[in-house]
């Protein structure tokens, strides 16, 4: 089984994972990055959904940490997963809208976000289609299950366990900066029905196949 690696739905925790596990049941695809997307996922997959406003924050809050968790991975014997150095029109807009809510109104405004942090806040569409032509590739989807439940999969489909230390959890906890996850509404709305309506959509698709648990 190819676990299909959407940005901030639990890819590199299962990464992790799977360095000291002896399984075969499942791989991160692809090993490094997230290039690829369904349509070129040849065999059979699965892949977690996470709410598009959480999975845009904890994007943001990525990048925004990005310094203390080069920091942080220099004192464990793992292998780095991503960390990318911030790109000048990075750092500036997280300088100037200092929390998801304002970086939304920002790009509302503008529609453009630069480098690894359009990567991780972008729609889930780009890896999985939007709803017609996901629809196409169907087939091949034998698993989807929200990220809340990570854990509880990685042992009962995949027989691995999941690490509990905070660094390779990916954990807020790590971090002494608030990371907010608060939204006015009227960003909200806007959010939802429009900038990212065709991932609700998809998302609200998905939830209804026999696939999803």
């Amino acid at each position: 089984m190819i676990f299909l690696h959407i940005p901030k739905t639990g890819g590199t925790s299962l990464k992790y994972a799977l360095l000291e596990n002896d399984n075969t049941n499942v791989e991160v695809f692809p090993k490094e990055g997230h290039a690829f997307n369904l349509s070129v996922v040849n065999f059979d997959c699965c892949f977690a959904i996470r709410d598009p406003w959480e999975r845009f924050c904890s994007g943001y809050w990525e990048r925004a940490t990005m310094r203390e968790r080069r920091e942080i991975s220099k004192t464990n014997d793992f292998k780095s997963f991503g960390y990318s150095e911030l790109i000048p029109a990075e750092e500036n807009l997280l300088k100037a809208y200092p929390t998801p809510n304002e970086l939304c109104k920002f790009i509302r405004a503008s529609g453009q976000v630069p480098g690894i942090l359009n990567e991780l806040t972008s729609s889930i569409c780009n890896w999985l289609h939007t709803l017609e032509e996901y629809k196409k590739y169907e087939h091949r989807v034998k698993l989807v299950f929200d990220i809340k439940d990570l854990t509880e999969i990685a042992k009962t489909k995949f027989n691995i366990e999941l690490y509990k230390d905070p660094f390779r959890t990916r954990s807020r906890e790590l971090f002494k900066k608030e990371q907010s996850y608060d939204v006015e509404p009227d960003v909200l709305n806007w959010f939802k029905n429009v900038y990212r309506k065709n991932d609700y959509d998809l998302i609200d698709y998905i939830k209804q196949r026999d696939y999803y648990v």
